[in-house]
């Protein structure tokens, strides 16, 4: 091929990209999915609210089978099998355990049916000592947004005083 018919090619190509219709552009996907990002908050408060009356089944069902889940020590464990050990066939009573995530975690979105939720966590009791930080890849199956994996970790403390702010209590005079 002579190099103007090479030109004339390459430039055809490069118009031909320039004008094909894409069924969605570059700026309509970067667009929030207020829908989507709603839903999955949704499940999320489900998924918390389960966890805390100890409704195994509730949690289950918010996982793809398969799912993973790694805790704090990064130890990695199918979700379904670490919920069915954890509460077994009969919940406990009561609080099982008393969570709650914060309202300003991130959410993106990798592809139409796959989302990664960042955000922290902290047990109930308000103390720095029982806050932690989590991902959730969240996909869609259907209607509803499913966990694929949740990683949970602790920030590194920053100084001896954070690790030290669970034994508060035990500060004052002692009688010996």
């Amino acid at each position: 091929m002579t190099r103007f018919g090479l030109l004339a090619v390459t430039g055809l190509g490069s118009l031909w990209i320039v004008l094909a219709p894409w069924g969605v552009t570059a700026e309509q996907a970067s667009q929030p999915r207020e829908g989507d990002v709603a839903a999955i908050r949704r499940a999320g408060q489900e998924y918390v609210a389960a966890l805390r009356r100890g409704d195994a089944e509730a949690l289950a069902a918010h996982w793809v089978p398969g799912g993973m889940y790694m805790d704090a020590t990064d130890r990695s464990f199918d979700a379904r099998a670490l919920i069915q050990q954890q509460f077994g066939s009969d919940p406990p009573q009561g609080v099982v355990r008393s969570v709650e995530v914060d309202a300003n975690s991130s959410i993106r979105f990798v592809t139409a049916d796959v989302a990664i939720e960042e955000g922290t966590a902290r047990d109930a009791n308000g103390t720095d000592a029982g806050r932690g930080r989590f991902t959730a890849v969240w996909v869609k199956k259907g209607p509803r947004w499913l966990l694929e994996s949740l990683r949970e970790w602790q920030p590194k403390s920053s100084s001896p005083k954070s690790s030290l702010e669970a034994l508060a209590w035990m500060l004052g005079k002692w009688v010996g």
